[in-house]
């Protein structure tokens, strides 16, 4: 499995692409920053510890990369259901390091299947709307 990880910045609320880790005190995160400098290359931005989101691994069904803190949504028999991507220790998850949690109700369906037929429709950062409506 590639390893790889995009960072939440909490300060400016954007969703970034980790180019590299500087661990240490504090840890320094090198970030792309969606801009480019006159000659076309990438800017890229230093961050002090912002929230590492690591990929798992896996696609959704229509190719978008999955990571820690994503939302992915199925379609169930009654309807449809939201799942939150979450770091796990536990030896038996799901994928490697990483298990899928239903949100707001009880559902039968085989975890598996949401890795192959969960579409992606947000993160639990830049989407909190998504849990918030479920609170209700």
């Amino acid at each position: 499995m590639i390893v790889k990880f995009n960072a939440w910045c909490q300060v400016s609320r954007k969703m970034l692409r980790v180019k590299e880790i500087r661990w240490g005190h504090p840890t320094f995160v090198r970030c792309y920053t969606g801009k480019f400098d006159k000659s076309g290359d990438p800017i890229f931005g230093d961050f002090i510890l912002p929230i590492l989101l690591q990929y798992t691994g896996r696609q959704d069904k229509s190719g978008e990369e999955i990571y820690n803190g994503d939302i992915l949504k199925t379609v169930e028999i009654d309807g449809y259901c939201l799942w939150i991507i979450e770091y796990t220790e536990e030896p038996s998850s799901d994928v490697v390091g990483f298990t899928c949690e239903p949100i707001g109700r009880e559902i039968s369906s085989v975890h598996n299947q949401v890795w192959e037929e969960g579409i992606k429709i947000g993160n639990i950062y830049e989407n909190p709307e998504l849990l918030e409506q479920l609170q209700k």
